[in-house]
């Protein structure tokens, strides 16, 4: 018998079958499969199931969460659809679209055809073909922008793909040419000792590498609170990376901006620790024009020493916009943070359909000799449709 007061797999407070299944796929996943062999296992309720084939999946703690969290499901007669299965990151035209999406809010032009097959007739034609390209070969928008950026003939089209933009001037080929000249150089400039090259490509090869995984002591039947990897990423990160690639991104608007040269320089003082970036750009005409920011130091990768104070920025959980809260109610939040609560009224059964709702009335205020009224339950054959409620 199952105790519905504790989590259905934990097997020192709950013995029973699927108690038993956690703890030998918990400890040693491949004697289970030694066992079972190719079996695919059916977990059912009265309105829901899935199904677990464990010979042909590479079980780990991230997968068997994911099986429990459906166990969970299961006994609270939840649903569990088809979004909780374990699939890959992004599919290649998905990640082809968003990266069009990308360059086309950069450019300022609109790319219609995202699906191009022999030979390209243009420039845009060529862009879509080269992501299509590399977004065959990675799993995610980012390692696909990172192959994409090492492109040069990429970054030549999408210099002149300005040429299209209606707001955006005319750039002449000598200017494409100029700026990806500039570029190239700017990649052997030096920033505390360092060549600009090293500091991109190091910092690429890092993200590829995984972060240290934390456990929190949290009651919760998500089991990923014990696998996190945000935390430690405070310790990883190195802000040069992104402070160069925002400088550089400017080269890829509407109105270019090239570098010539970038200079780093400590000017702390005894209540700021800062440093100042010099950077010198020429513009789509050949003007050239520096700037120059200050940005706190960092220190312990947590604290920034302001005006003879130590200050932090904590990290931030952000409310999504629309979330279910309650099995009637909805939580709709403004870009202001305020809050909106939207419960559902009544059963409102039938209230789609006039026929249907005067039926439904006439059924439950006469007791009929002859008539024997049960009501159904369609939710689970619903489940995966946006369907009034008196359709369930």
């Amino acid at each position: 018998n199952l105790n519905y007061d504790t989590k259905i797999y934990d097997y020192m407070k709950n013995i029973n079958p699927l108690s038993a299944m956690y703890q030998v796929l918990y400890t040693n996943p491949s004697a289970f499969k030694e066992l079972f062999g190719d079996i695919e296992f059916v977990f059912l309720s009265d309105k829901s199931y899935f199904k677990v084939n464990f010979s042909k999946i590479d079980m780990d703690k991230t997968k068997l969460a994911l099986i429990c969290r459906n166990l969970e499901k299961l006994k609270v007669k939840g649903f569990v659809t088809n979004e909780d299965d374990d699939e890959p990151e992004s599919s290649s035209k998905a990640i082809t679209v968003d990266i069009i999406d990308k360059i086309e809010k950069s450019q300022d032009v609109t790319i219609d055809n995202i699906e191009v097959k022999g030979e390209t007739k243009n420039k845009k034609e060529e862009i879509v073909a080269k992501v299509s390209k590399a977004a065959m070969t990675n799993d995610n928008t980012d390692d696909t922008l990172a192959v994409l950026d090492d492109d040069e003939k990429l970054k030549e089209l999408l210099l002149k793909l300005s040429d299209e933009s209606e707001s955006g001037p005319k750039i002449s080929d000598a200017r494409v040419a100029r700026n990806l000249e500039l570029d190239k150089e700017l990649m052997s400039k030096e920033i505390k000792g360092k060549k600009v090259s090293e500091i991109l490509s190091d910092s690429q090869s890092k993200k590829k590498q995984e972060l240290p995984k934390i456990k929190l002591e949290v009651d919760s039947v998500n089991e990923e609170w014990k696998e996190l990897t945000y935390p430690s990423s405070f310790d990883e990160y190195k802000a040069d990376e992104d402070i160069i690639e925002v400088f550089r991104s400017f080269a890829n608007t509407s109105h270019p901006l090239a570098i010539r040269n970038i200079e780093v320089e400590n000017t702390s003082t005894s209540e700021d620790a800062v440093e100042t970036y010099k950077v010198e750009y020429e513009n789509e005409h050949g003007k050239r024009f520096t700037i120059k920011v200050d940005v706190p130091i960092m220190i312990d990768n947590k604290y920034m020493k302001l005006r003879g104070n130590r200050k932090n920025i904590n990290g931030q959980l952000a409310l999504v916009p629309i979330i279910k809260t309650d099995q009637d109610t909805v939580q709709v939040v403004s870009y202001s943070y305020k809050k909106i609560f939207i419960r559902r009224f009544g059963t409102t059964t039938g209230k789609s359909n006039i026929v249907c709702d005067k039926l439904i009335k006439a059924l439950n205020k006469h007791t009929f000799k002859n008539i024997h009224i049960i009501e159904g339950d369609c939710s689970k054959v619903c489940a995966k449709y946006e369907v009034p409620i008196d359709y369930l």
